[in-house]
This record gives C-alpha cells, structure tokens and sequence, in this order.
C-alpha cells in the first residue's frame, strides 16, 4: 500500500487538530507531539516536539534571516525558504502535474493545481474545468466578450 500511495499523492493520514495529512501512519504521532511538544514559544504560545525547532521558530519573531540568496541578495528566516527561491532564479520546477506537464516550485501548489483537472465545476463551452464556482463564473466572461 506504501508505495502505491506515494504515486498517487494520497495522504490517508489526517490530523485531527489542524489537517495536515500523511503518507505514512507512522508520520501522525510523531507529528500529534507539534500541538502538545514539551517546547512553547512565550510570545506566541504555539507548541514544538524539539528544541531546535522551536528557536527556528523565535527566529521569525526576532525578524532574524540568516539564509541569503547568492543571486540577488534577498534574505530568508529559514533554509527552506531559501531552498524555494533559487529556484525561480533557476527556473527549476521540480514537481510536476501528471495530467498537464505543468511545474511547481512547492509540493503545495502542485496538489492545489491538481484539482483543477478534475474540478466538479465544468465549463459548458470549452470543456475547462474548476474546483471552485467562483472561478468557473469569472471564466464564463472569457465567452461572452
């Protein structure tokens, strides 16, 4: 089962605290100790399972960002972020959409894209569709200028 869910994309693993899902069963406890982590930020309350997680995490409050890209000088709060942006100089799209071919920098805005293809709202015209009305009904105007 563990492999085939890392081909779809599916993450049957949900968090009942804030959704965040997983591939892995094993990934959800491990995550359950982020909202009850022994570690508290005093300036914003939010909860980490390490130590080392949660002085990244005051890094944002102290407004400190010790990544900078080589490029064009811009700065991030953490590696990652960083990680992201060179990418965009780099015009790398490491995640891409099984249906269209279409790259994304982020995971995320690849699994958000996804659903376009197969929106419950189509577009009687050209066939398009939409997971959101609001956007089939802004689309419609495309057919009648």
């Amino acid at each position: 089962m563990h492999h085939q869910v890392l081909h779809t994309g599916q993450r049957p693993f949900e968090c009942p605290i804030c959704g965040k899902s997983f591939v892995q069963k094993s990934d959800l406890p491990r995550h359950l100790r982020v909202h009850t982590g022994v570690y508290k930020c005093q300036l914003c309350q939010e909860r980490f399972s390490k130590k080392d997680h949660l002085d990244d995490h005051i890094r944002v409050h102290k407004g400190e960002k010790l990544f900078k890209c080589e490029t064009c000088g811009q700065r991030f709060t953490y590696k990652s972020g960083l990680t992201s942006h060179k990418m965009m100089h780099t015009g790398e799209r490491p995640f891409k959409c099984p249906t269209c071919g279409k790259g994304f920098i982020r995971k995320i805005d690849l699994n958000r894209h996804v659903h376009v293809h197969t929106g419950q709202y189509k577009c009687q015209v050209c066939q398009k569709r939409f997971s959101v009305k609001v956007h089939l009904d802004k689309h419609m105007d495309v057919h009648t200028e």
